[in-house]
């Protein structure tokens, strides 16, 4: 089906391009025949002939530059030479009476084809800047379902500190909607705990250096939450710095996994240290026992003397 759709849309396209070249056709053969028939003294029908075989060797340029076989701008000039010679033996043998009106007939008939080609070159600028729009929508619409997507939190804000645009993860964290943060400052929705994050993005959207790899402790729901930012600026194509975007990740589960790491560190090094004193006691209790079996051997003792 799609095969189809795209072999039709060629033909089409090879119909609206061709219409010209057949109305010139059909323009300059109904005045030879009418010079024909007005003049026929003057009309021979070898040049009747030679017109119309002009007039078809100007349709099959046109034609091979339609299928795209030869360059359309390298055979425009060779089609509008055709085109005057084809004009020249019409008047040639149409004979004084009815020169002047053929003439007329088939100036009008090539400008009707000039304004044919104006306005075909007219539509294919349409069609290019339409294709640049689906481009470049198609681009937009990617770049959102990304931003939309992705796990880590995105705030943009201008140099006033004005929010921009989040994405629905920044949401997500902060525990806002998008209609509470999207044209507020940042400093007035950033309050009750937020205020580091603040003190980290505004200096940024100001002109101050990137922050890479920043930290802030924000409060939300009465629990703290550690933040990971990454802050750079937002610039205008000539490099003026508009804003900041800030790119920021919940570092909870990090911060409890580095917090395990170090517990268990700790209680190696704790059962290390008991293994080792374990070690040093056994150690000279060893020695006392053999000093006691010693003791046992020499000694001639009987019931609890023994035991002990």
């Amino acid at each position: 089906m799609a095969r189809l759709l795209h072999g039709l849309g060629i033909l089409r396209t090879l119909s609206y391009r061709t219409l010209g070249r057949v109305v010139l056709l059909v323009a300059l053969t109904a005045v030879a025949a009418l010079a024909w028939h007005y003049a026929p003294q003057d009309c021979s029908g070898l040049g009747l002939l030679g017109t119309l075989t002009v007039l078809a060797l100007s349709i099959g340029l046109g034609w091979m530059a339609d299928l795209g076989r030869w360059s359309g701008r390298a055979v425009l000039p060779l089609q509008m030479a055709i085109d005057v010679l084809a004009v020249v033996l019409v008047a040639a043998f149409a004979g004084q009476k009815t020169s002047n009106v053929i003439l007329l007939g088939v100036a009008g008939t090539l400008a009707e084809f000039g304004l044919w080609h104006y306005f075909q070159r007219i539509q294919g600028f349409e069609d290019s800047e339409q294709k640049s729009r689906r481009r470049v929508q198609k681009a937009l619409w990617e770049m959102r379902n990304i931003i939309d997507n992705i796990r880590s939190g995105l705030l943009t804000i201008d140099t006033g500190g004005v929010v921009v645009r989040v994405n629905p993860a920044c949401c997500r964290i902060l525990e806002m909607d998008e209609s509470d943060l999207i044209g507020c400052r940042l400093e007035d929705v950033c309050r009750g705990g937020m205020e580091q994050m603040v003190d980290v993005i505004l200096p940024v959207a100001r002109g101050e250096a990137p922050v890479a790899r920043g930290e802030a402790q924000i409060k939300r729901m009465g629990r703290d939450l550690p933040l990971g930012l990454n802050v750079n600026h937002v610039t205008a194509p000539g490099g003026r710095i508009i804003g900041a975007i800030c790119i920021f990740t919940d570092l909870t589960r990090e911060k409890e996994m580095t917090a395990r790491v170090r517990e268990n560190d700790r209680l190696a090094a704790i059962g290390e240290l008991a293994a080792s004193i374990a070690h040093e006691i056994r150690n000279p209790l060893a020695s006392i026992r053999g000093s006691v079996e010693m003791l046992a051997d020499d000694l001639d003792l009987e019931g609890d003397h023994a035991a002990l």
